[in-house]
């Protein structure tokens, strides 16, 4: 089964309203334990973010606030095996700092 669901968006300065079929999704086995290893993965990249390396710190420093004209995160998982030293979305570009802990 599933349910109808009713979206309001706003595009080019109107309103516009869809509706959206829902399927009902019941999680596998596996998709459990994907879920649990994305989790893990998210607070790796936490945890990284909050004890970065001297060379991750000077270069965040030039890169955030978009102030090469690109928003750039920094510790970004990539998947469900990856993290990303410093990735920009927009541009579909991934950044690895090379160093003693890579």
């Amino acid at each position: 089964m599933g349910r109808l669901a009713r979206v309001t968006l706003l595009a080019m300065g109107r309103e516009v309203q869809l509706i959206c079929w829902a399927p009902e999704v019941t999680m596998s086995a596996q998709s459990r334990q994907h879920s649990k290893r994305e989790q893990q993965l998210a607070e790796r990249a936490q945890s990284l973010r909050a004890n970065s390396t001297w060379s991750e710190r000077v270069l965040w420093e030039a890169l955030r606030s978009s102030r090469l004209g690109v928003a750039f995160r920094r510790q970004v998982p990539i998947g469900s095996r990856y993290i990303a030293d410093f990735l920009a979305p927009e541009i579909r570009l991934v950044v690895e700092v090379d160093g003693g802990s890579h």
